[in-house]
């Protein structure tokens, strides 16, 4: 017998590949719906792809755009239409890349004159638990195909995607507030135990409430995570003699805990981008320094290349400065000196280690599309010079701002991918800063000196 976790694993397979009516007609036991629904909406033609019914409870598929699978307006919309041709149905919002997903729940209200709506969204690749949970009650057995009615299919699917069914049972459910006052009063008389239990029975608010910021594009786990952190704290912190609901107080300390991780979240991940390609870019001319000082050597001669370096800069502040050959080839004190200094520039062999590096560098960018591609060619200068957002915008047609996004959301996708593919260490730390003039202080490793 198929197991929850197998066949909720299941089920997040087939949300990856979009296979959504083999989903519904093959996995949860749903019916073959009827033809393609052709909308109209501010001037815009949508096409509503038929994927399963039940008991006249229809699931259509539509594919927009990334500005308009976030905009509110552009979903409601729709619905008003669909909701026409069917009283409760699910739409599930798809963009092209395959890459995020809204399902959107609606049904006409008070004789059809109101419309009721619910909204979930998430990323493909990584459906929240809860949600494949949701998604597997819906399943029709064999046994219950005879006697399953719309009333009953009409309950389950709202159990599953009215989010204020939930609102109602955390702060409004009766049986629910009096257990957690309960749990309360124990906890309040200490032990380890007590906390277990009372925070174990307020999982789900946690869970609620990390649900409300899936659109942030942070994996669901990580949300959860945080939920509980403030979950645990509302916990140390609530006082059951005050005339407040554990769920009403939690709320606020829910909400702030996953608002302060957002914003660090980003900002952690963007610090940890700028590291990396300070790291690679500082490796590019450290290692065109090496190859253009072996060139100069075999042109010049060795001895001639290394007086003529000398003369350009010390090695290190160590170093004095010699100024003509003759005090250069009759110094021993500055040989001993130069001597002090190790020879660690790369040999030889490296040279195939650094096309390796750049052949693989070049892959991961050349799968982020042509578009993406061009824009950290162009902005890292691996084509030539480094060009701005603005430069950038005039020639792809985008605004300054859409570069930069779509910047920002390239060098997160290779900053997963090439610390693997380099054996670098992840999170990457820069051991050099750049000054406020822009020049490069500290060093690398010996081969970037100078």
């Amino acid at each position: 017998m198929e197991t929850i976790q197998q066949s909720t694993g299941s089920i997040a397979v087939l949300l990856r590949e979009h296979a959504f009516r083999h989903l519904f007609i093959e996995e949860l036991g749903w019916d073959h719906l009827g033809n393609t629904l052709y909308i109209t909406v501010h001037n815009r033609s949508y096409e509503l792809l038929p994927v399963a019914q039940k008991r006249g409870l229809a699931v259509f598929q539509c594919e927009l755009d990334r500005l308009e699978l976030r905009d509110r307006r552009v979903l409601r919309g729709i619905q008003r239409i669909v909701a026409k041709s069917a009283h409760e149905n699910l739409v599930i919002y798809t963009d092209p890349g395959r890459s995020r997903q809204v399902w959107q729940w609606a049904r006409t209200i008070e004789d059809g004159r109101a419309l009721f709506h619910r909204e979930h969204p998430f990323v493909s690749h990584r459906p929240p638990e809860e949600f494949l949970r949701r998604l597997l009650s819906l399943r029709v057995s064999i046994e219950a195909e005879e006697t399953v009615s719309l009333v009953q299919v009409s309950r389950s699917v709202a159990d599953s995607f009215d989010r204020t069914a939930d609102e109602r049972l955390f702060f409004r459910n009766p049986r629910y507030l009096y257990e957690s006052q309960r749990l309360a009063e124990a906890l309040a008389i200490g032990g380890v135990e007590a906390m277990h239990r009372f925070v174990l029975f307020h999982d789900g608010l946690a869970l609620w409430m990390a649900r409300r910021f899936e659109d942030t594009g942070i994996d669901a786990d990580d949300l959860a995570q945080i939920a509980r952190v403030g979950l645990i704290q509302a916990a140390t912190r609530y006082d059951p003699t005050r005339d407040t609901a554990f769920s009403t107080y939690a709320f606020h300390w829910l909400r702030q805990a996953l608002q302060r991780y957002i914003p660090s979240h980003y900002l952690a991940a963007s610090m940890r981008l700028e590291q990396f390609w300070r790291f690679f870019r500082l490796k590019q001319r450290a290692d065109r320094r090496f190859w253009k000082d072996g060139e100069r050597s075999v042109r010049m001669g060795f001895e001639r290349a290394m007086e003529c370096d000398t003369l350009v800069g010390p090695y290190s502040l160590d170093i004095e400065r010699v100024w003509n050959t003759s005090s250069y080839q009759d110094s021993q004190a500055g040989m001993e000196k130069v001597r002090a200094v190790p020879d660690t520039r790369p040999i030889p062999e490296s040279e195939t280690v650094r096309k390796e590096e750049s052949y693989i560098i070049m892959q991961a960018i050349d799968e982020l599309g042509p578009v993406d591609a061009r824009i950290i060619r162009d902005r890292f200068g691996f084509d030539g010079q480094e060009q701005t957002l603005k430069d950038l915008g005039i020639t792809l047609g985008l605004t300054r701002e859409r570069v930069r996004q779509r910047e920002f959301a390239a060098l997160k996708r290779l900053g997963k991918v090439l610390p693997d593919r380099l054996h670098l260490p992840a999170p990457l730390e820069a051991p050099l800063t750049d000054d406020q003039n822009g020049q490069t202080t500290g060093s690398l490793d010996s081969s970037a000196t100078g």
